[in-house]
């Protein structure tokens, strides 16, 4: 039976590098031999320092807030350049 879900598993994660799966359930397939690396979630910290290194690169790209444009304009135009290098 150990072979069957180890068979079953590489078809279902064929060009998948992670999959998601109850804990108890991880710990029975362990305890069947079947052997699993265990990547914990970044921390929200991590996430955050990942999103500004992004937002940085982006930034230098976009152009500077044109002179001279109305203050919801302004607010607008900044708002939709923060999408852009938050996305």
């Amino acid at each position: 039976m150990h072979k069957d879900i180890e068979r079953i598993m590489e078809d279902l994660a064929k060009g998948s590098d992670r999959i998601i799966v109850n804990p108890e359930t991880l710990e029975d397939l362990k305890l069947q031999g079947i052997p699993f690396d265990t990547i914990p979630s970044p921390t929200i910290e991590e996430l955050f320092d990942r999103r500004k290194e992004i937002a940085l690169l982006k930034a230098q790209y976009l152009p500077a807030l044109p002179y001279g444009l109305p203050p919801q304009i302004q607010a607008l135009y900044q708002e939709i350049r923060e999408c852009i290098f938050l996305d």
